[in-house]
Formats: C-alpha cells, structure tokens, sequence
C-alpha cells in the first residue's frame, strides 16, 4: 500500500511540474503573489484636460471628427481621451441627450479605467445641431450635485433655431425641433431656452450650493450659410461667443485648422482674447 500510495503522490507531482509547478510552489504563489486589481490603477498618461466628447450635427456620424480628433491627438492627446459615437442622425434631441448620457459614462472608463469616474468630467465639443442635444442634456439630464462637463463647445450652433429647416417636412423631428420657436426651444416644460438661452440651472453657477461652473464657448462664421441667422448660435447669458473673421462654411467648422486651435486653447486654458463681434 505505502508502494502504491508513493507511486500516485509521484505521479501526481509529475503532472504539476509538466503543467509548469509543482503542489508546493502553487501554494507559495498563491499566498505571496496577489492578483492585482485594475480597479485601483488609472490609466496614464493623463489627460491634457478632461476627456473630450465629440458630438456631430444633423444628419451626420461620428466620422466627422476624424480630423480635429487627429490634431489633438498629435497635440498630445492619447486615443482613449478622445470619444465620438454615432447618434440617430434625424432623431429627437431629447433622445440624443440620453444617449450622449450613457457615451459620457462610457467615455470617462475609457479615459480614466474602472472605478475612476465619479469624480471625473468631460469636455463637450458639438457641431450644429450636436449643440442642442447635449446642451439639454446639461439642462434638463445632468444631476446638479454630479456635475460631469467641464466646457461645453458649440461649432455653428443652431441654439436660437435656423430658418433653413423652413424647407424640412413635419415628418422629420430632428429638423422640425431646429426651426425658430419651436416647442423643443420655447416650451415651459423643457424647453431649451425657456426661461433663458444658456442653461438656466444652478449648477451652470457659482453658488455656496453648487460651486462648479461650466464654460460655455460658441463659433460662428459669416460664411455659415446654414444657421440663418449667423447670431442664432450666440448664447445672451454667460457664454464666450466667438466670431471668426475667416470665412468657414457650415461644414467646414470640424476641420478648419485655426478654429481647432482657439478651441484647443479654450480647453486647455482658457477664454481667448479675441473679438466676439463681426
């Protein structure tokens, strides 16, 4: 018995080994050699600033901001601090908002790694219609003691509406919520510009309550035939509007290499020095 009793006590040693460790040395690793939770690790390098979320306009995708998101990235920005996704791109701006809701949280674990976004903001930097969308996230989504945008950035903004949509048929909700007055923009419920044009909640100001504030840039260009009128994209109340003397048309706001840079700057530093008028 003792015979046989050290023969599969060898054999079972043998096994071990050829799995590359014997009984002995299992024991030892796993009381001296921890797995290592990726939970308490943030990713490096850091951001330059706070991830950026790229949001796209009006019958559009994600694929628009291939250029800008190239520049930051030369400039110094890893991959994961960037994020753009597709959105319905003829749907409610309401519906958009959740969905840029959920990408906020998606693009903050992609910045920072798992268990490193609670505390954590993003930069927003929309186009056209991406304006909307995400600025009624901001009013109406957002909860005011979590506050998850550091700088909001609209590129020709239609945020007072476009006389352009007076051509899209009733059928199409995305375009129907651009058109001046609509009840997306004016109505007492939600309404995006009800009660006033820049976000009118607490949290857009400094207060005892809320302390964090949120930047608010605007673009807009003379040559911007789409947003009729140009001035639609200012915001009246506590926003940095930005008039470029170049002449950029409506499409051209993503890739524009001087415009990326004022915006780079009013990311990573910012207010700009410049002129806010034509």
């Amino acid at each position: 018995m003792k015979t046989i009793r050290a023969s599969a006590t060898f054999m079972g040693i043998l096994i071990l080994s050829a799995c590359g460790q014997t009984t002995e040395d299992s024991f030892s690793q796993n009381m001296t050699a921890p797995k290592v939770s990726t939970l308490n690790t943030e990713l490096t390098p850091p951001c330059p600033s706070n991830p950026i979320l790229f949001v796209h306009g009006y019958n559009s995708g994600s694929g628009v901001w291939d250029t800008m998101k190239s520049r930051f990235m030369a400039a110094g920005y890893p991959d994961r601090c960037l994020s753009a996704f597709n959105y319905t791109p003829k749907g409610s701006n309401r519906d958009i908002a959740k969905q840029i809701m959920t990408d906020i949280e998606t693009a903050l674990e992609k910045a920072y790694g798992s268990g490193h976004t609670s505390s954590k903001k993003v930069d927003i930097v929309a186009v056209s219609m991406g304006s909307l969308s995400s600025r009624y996230y901001i009013r109406y989504l957002m909860k005011p003691d979590i506050i998850k945008v550091g700088t909001w950035v609209s590129l020709a903004g239609p945020n007072h509406g476009t006389k352009t949509t007076y051509l899209c048929s009733g059928s199409d909700i995305a375009c129907t919520e651009m058109k001046p007055g609509s009840a997306f923009l004016t109505n007492s419920v939600d309404g995006l510009n009800y009660g006033g044009d820049d976000a009118e909640t607490p949290y857009d100001k400094p207060t005892a309550q809320y302390p964090t504030t949120i930047r608010y840039g605007t673009w807009r260009s003379k040559c911007d035939f789409v947003i009729n009128p140009v001035d639609s994209v200012v915001l009246k109340q506590g926003a940095y509007n930005y008039y470029t003397p170049k002449c950029i048309s409506h499409g051209d706001f993503v890739n524009e290499v001087n415009l990326y840079e004022e915006v780079k700057y009013f990311l990573t530093v910012g207010p700009l020095a410049k002129s806010t008028s034509p």
